[in-house]
């Protein structure tokens, strides 16, 4: 028995096309996109990562206060309502 061989993948199959067209212009980057080039922009990325993180962390805690104390009251009406409705159907 003759062993198995591989058949190649079709042409282009499996390779990573690059996001970018490859062309003989240079297309602009945003600047976001730009790799940062010098200490103070490498500075000023983790100083804006930490702010961002800082802002991220009080919010959430904010948020989670909010939909607790939301979460609290509803509670609190159904509770009150199902009290009324017992009360209403006790009286027949």
């Amino acid at each position: 028995m003759a062993p198995i061989k591989a058949i190649p993948p079709p042409p282009g199959l499996g390779t990573v096309e690059p996001l970018r067209p490859q062309t003989s212009r240079s297309v602009p980057m945003q600047p976001f996109e730009k790799p940062p080039s010098s200490a103070e922009e490498l500075d000023l990325r983790e100083r804006l990562t930490e702010e961002t993180d800082k802002v991220r962390d009080k919010l959430g805690a904010e948020k989670r206060a909010a939909r607790e104390a939301v979460r609290k009251r509803l509670s609190a009406l159904r509770a009150a309502k199902e009290a009324s409705e017992a009360s209403d159907f006790s009286t027949f």
